[in-house]
């Protein structure tokens, strides 16, 4: 769905090998990529 850490950072889930920002953790999910993961997760077990 083009969420990969090629992506510019508001549309990436998971950061780069080598982030952007000093606050960020390589190939790790970021506050986006947490936020759709829970969104999905609440959908498939109906919340």
């Amino acid at each position: 769905m083009g969420h990969d850490t090629c992506r510019d950072a508001a549309t990436r889930w998971v950061e780069p090998p080598i982030p952007s920002h000093l606050d960020t953790n390589p190939v790790h999910p970021n506050a986006v990529g947490q936020i759709a993961t829970a969104a999905i997760v609440r959908a498939a077990i109906g919340r």
